[in-house]
């Protein structure tokens, strides 16, 4: 093979290339690439010597390339090749000039890449192969379909295509459920009136060229369910594994089923779910402080705090609640109501209480069906007592010790409840009765008036613990507004 011409790009340089490589099916548009200009043997000829032009795209592992090869050198044979996600590919792109045209300049676009070359100008002669290489990441099974046009100085023209694959392994698993012994169901999911058998169905496709062996299928639980050690799963095969069991409320299985190619050992893992419903009904509770949102944990206040008790129940059964009963004997609740609750709904009731001393919720919700027969759901939660803190602001000017009276601060809990203070005539406020958290403390600028200027950051974070006292400073500049003074008047 006689090399005409070396002329290459930067995007053609193996080493630069490998810290840029695309990824599969990203429309990343490459430098336009400089091609080697070659001599045609023989062996390059394409499939149909009638054409005047032969087109020929060829894919390959880029770890195949020889060590001390340039990347322009390295054309891989194949026309489809197995990879792995994330595995580095080359794509090897040429143009055998079969006629006695000579062809100036060429467009070159593919499926993957886009406008390659556009227009660009570089002769190719009778009997001349132009060749150039683009490197790429794989990340999924395609076929990259390119076509190279070409055009004379006089206005011919002539176009030739081809096409390259890659496949990366993949497996489909899917899981179904019902109530047919050793049959696979249509649907993912199961309704029962009440406790029964379920079959469960898990199926394995093997939707790649290539034999997956090697196989384990393991549930949420991390149980190793049987498979036959010599399962091979040829290329469009589907392999169906069932288990039944008796469910008596709302269960999902969720599986991983892993195997390898038999050719070049890439993994490949697919996971799938599927569910059965009984009747059922899941509850929580949750707590604020009067003003706040419910958030679910422990709640942490001071004696006296008025708090919201949130009391949540979701249907996560197959049938509808019709009638519901709700107890907390910490705070004396039992409250009975009519709400028809449909399947993945919920439903909510808010109780507040000046709470003095520690609270821990033992809380039942029972739900009646359409039959008369109950459901019921607990769960526990706790509101907690703490020593009160306090935050106490000063504001001063920084050149003097003057306190700035009338300064507006705002004082911002955990929860999101706000309250404002205005400093007094030493520049001093106090927030008291607090308990632990993270507050922050902000100053309402507009209340500085146009003689006065912040220095310190206007919002300031204090995490008080408790029977603790925390201080805030804030620092300004300028001069304090004159103050009027109302002295009595004396009379004669």
């Amino acid at each position: 093979m006689l090399m005409l011409l070396v002329a290459l790009s930067p995007l053609v340089m193996g080493g630069v290339l490998l810290a840029t490589l695309p990824a599969h099916g990203v429309e990343d548009v490459p430098p336009p690439p400089t091609p080697l200009l070659l001599a045609t043997h023989s062996t390059q000829r394409s499939r149909d010597d009638s054409r005047p032009l032969q087109a020929q795209l060829t894919v390959g592992l880029l770890a195949d390339k020889p060590v001390d090869d340039p990347l322009a050198a390295y054309c891989p044979p194949h026309d489809a090749i197995e990879a792995a996600p994330g595995e580095a590919i080359v794509f090897c792109y040429q143009l055998h000039n079969q006629s006695d045209i000579l062809f100036t300049r060429h467009t070159v676009v593919d499926d993957i890449f886009k406008i390659i070359l556009e227009n660009e100008y570089f002769p190719v002669s009778p009997t001349t192969t132009a060749r150039f290489v683009l490197p790429l990441t794989a990340s999924a099974t395609g076929t990259n379909a390119m076509t190279w046009t070409a055009y004379a100085d006089n206005g011919d023209s002539a176009s030739a295509f081809d096409q390259a694959t890659i496949f990366v392994p993949t497996l489909v698993v899917t899981a179904t459920v019902g109530q047919t012994p050793d049959a696979c169901a249509d649907s993912a999911r199961l309704d029962l009136s009440a406790a029964g058998e379920a079959t469960f169905c898990f199926r394995a496709l093997n939707p790649s060229p290539y034999p997956l062996i090697g196989h384990q299928l393991i549930d949420a639980q991390g149980n190793t369910l049987p498979l036959p050690d010599d399962l091979v799963l040829a290329p469009g095969a589907t392999y169906m594994l069932t288990s039944s069991l008796i469910v008596t409320a709302p269960l999902r299985q969720q599986i991983t089923w892993t195997a390898r190619t038999a050719t070049r050992q890439i993994p490949v893992t697919g996971t799938a779910s599927a569910s059965v419903r009984t009747p059922s009904i899941d509850v929580t509770v949750s707590y604020a402080r009067a003003g706040a949102v419910c958030r679910p944990g422990e709640l942490t206040i001071v004696a006296g705090t008025s708090v919201v008790f949130c009391y949540n129940a979701f249907n996560n059964g197959s049938l509808a609640l019709n009638l519901h009963r709700v107890t907390d004997a910490a705070i004396g609740l039992e409250q009975t109501f009519p709400y028809t609750l449909w399947p993945d709904m919920t439903v909510g009731i808010v109780e507040t209480r000046a709470i003095t001393t520690p609270i821990h919720s033992d809380v039942t919700w029972y739900a009646t069906l359409a039959d008369g027969r109950v459901v019921s759901a607990t769960t526990q939660g706790s509101v907690t007592i703490a020593p009160p803190g306090e935050i106490v602001v000063k504001a001063q000017l920084v050149d003097a010790a003057n306190g700035v009276p009338g300064v507006m601060v705002e004082l911002i809990a955990p929860d999101g409840i706000r309250q404002t203070l205005i400093t007094d005539d030493a520049g001093g406020a106090r927030f008291s009765n607090l308990a632990p958290g993270l507050y922050h403390v902000h100053v309402i600028t507009p209340s500085l008036g146009a003689q006065l200027s912040l220095l310190s950051p206007a919002t300031i974070t204090a995490n008080l613990a408790a029977h603790e006292v925390a201080s805030v400073e804030y620092l300004l500049t300028g001069t304090l507004p004159l103050r009027t003074l109302h002295l009595p008047l004396i009379s004669r």
